[in-house]
């Protein structure tokens, strides 16, 4: 028997590159008695906005995704628990003349439930991606008005 090979479903390489070397080099460094120009200068102040954007976006997503996968997690168990809660009462009017109504009620219930549990899942997960596709730049300042006409 061959075991079965696991497919990942999202086409995704697994987890695990910490230790993959960079392609880019993240530091710079200049032979002694180098002398950098403004313009270089410039260039490395940017360089090192960018590398530090582009760390931050990263651990910005990968908070994201954990919390996203948290909100599923508790929204999974919030529906399994209420469900649980609901067909309890489901059998404790069995029998009883009001069965059929607290069966009708029980099951619209439910799936009331799981459409207001995906509805704040749907919510939530927009808001977080929102704020992880939110720029990091800072919004620069308008320029200051002078005189009367700008």
């Amino acid at each position: 028997m061959t075991a079965k090979k696991e497919e990942n479903p999202f086409g995704i390489l697994p987890t695990g590159t910490a230790n993959v070397p960079s392609p880019v080099a993240t530091n710079l460094s200049l032979s002694d008695g180098w002398q950098l120009t403004k313009t270089q200068q410039q260039m490395v102040a940017e360089f090192q906005n960018q590398m530090l954007v582009i760390e931050a976006e990263k651990v910005k997503t990968v908070f994201a995704a954990r919390q996203l996968a948290e909100m599923h997690e508790y929204g999974s168990l919030a529906f399994a628990c209420a469900a649980g809660t609901i067909s309890t009462v489901k059998q404790l009017a069995q029998g009883q003349a009001h069965e059929a109504y607290v069966e009708g009620f029980s099951d619209m219930q439910t799936k009331m439930l799981g459409r207001h549990l995906l509805g704040l899942l749907e919510v939530g997960g927009t808001l977080i991606g929102e704020e992880v596709h939110r720029s990091l730049h800072p919004v620069p300042e308008p320029p200051k008005r002078r005189g009367l006409f700008g």
